[in-house]
């Protein structure tokens, strides 16, 4: 246990000594104010608006937005059915509640399990569903050529690296060579 110079060694030690030196310290260092209006305000009605991480996203074709892995599904509300491809502002509150609104005004969004995983948005045919058997895939496309190309001979980039190369030999003349 160590010693201070009060000689509080506990708490309870402690405090006895901070409410006996407290009124000494005032008495010798506080000072009244210059102006005796409070400069604090009372707080925004909004403040839990204001004391949030925003971030704007766009809504994806299912209705949803993702914020760090998270999905919220988007409520259809009384002014739109679908908030597809829109910006909305999504607000992380410091208690961990997500929050969506749409030019100011809230929308209704319920979140979505952990391993929710949106549905892809290429046009798939409802034709093909049951044309494939369980156990059989479908051919993936082959990637695009990485190779480089020649330009063809009428092309614009031939004629100007055809140009440049004669414009060059025309500049130089036989005084230069010597």
């Amino acid at each position: 246990m160590k010693t201070s110079l009060a000689q509080a060694n506990t708490l309870a030690d402690a405090q006895r000594v901070l409410n006996r030196f407290l009124p000494r310290y005032n008495a010798r260092f506080a000072r009244s104010p210059s102006h005796p209006v409070p400069a604090w305000r009372p707080a925004p009605a909004d403040l839990e608006r204001i004391c949030c991480f925003k971030y704007q996203r766009t809504v994806h074709h299912d209705n949803t937005v993702q914020l760090d892995g998270r999905y919220l599904q988007l409520q259809p509300g009384p002014a739109r059915r679908s908030y597809t491809g829109l910006r909305v502002d999504v607000h992380a509150h410091l208690d961990g509640r997500l929050t969506v609104s749409y030019r100011g005004l809230r929308i209704a969004a319920q979140r979505l399990p952990v391993g929710y995983q949106p549905r892809s948005s290429r046009f798939q045919d409802p034709s093909l569903e049951g044309e494939l058997g369980p156990d059989t895939s479908r051919p993936t496309p082959e990637p695009p050529s990485q190779e480089a190309q020649a330009p063809p001979s009428n092309s614009p980039w031939r004629r100007m690296i055809h140009d440049d190369i004669w414009r060059h030999r025309a500049e130089v003349t036989f005084s230069q060579i010597r």
